[in-house]
């Protein structure tokens, strides 16, 4: 192979890579773009609706856990054992789905929110 082309190649390849990934984000952006507009959904909005739904669920099971912990002779669950309770269904479900969360603190202020901790 031709030195001068190998040393052009050297440096045009990666220039190439970088504006072919820039290409194919725009594609990808504007094809979600498209998607949302043709079937009227909203990926984030779904995102929110899943995650509210799986903190809602986790605090209807964190109360329906200390309403069977009452029956028994253990001690009453205070708001931070189902604070804890919640909050490991919640860190499983969110692994489980796949959902993009900023961490464990906002989920723990979102439920306490829930169940009234905050107060």
């Amino acid at each position: 192979m031709n030195p001068y082309l190998a040393e052009i190649l050297e440096h045009l390849v990666p220039v190439l890579a970088m504006v072919f990934t820039v290409v194919l984000v725009a594609l990808a952006k504007k094809g979600v773009q498209t998607f949302e507009k043709k079937t009227g959904l909203d990926i984030a909005e779904q995102h929110e609706a899943l995650l509210d739904a799986t903190l809602t669920r986790a605090v209807a099971l964190a109360e329906e856990w200390a309403q069977k912990r009452l029956k028994t002779d253990a001690p009453k669950p205070d708001g931070a054992q189902k604070l804890h309770y919640a909050l490991d269904f919640v860190e499983a479900e969110v692994q489980r789905l796949g959902l993009d969360v900023k961490g464990r603190e906002h989920l723990t202020k979102m439920i306490e929110a829930r169940l009234g901790l905050g107060r």
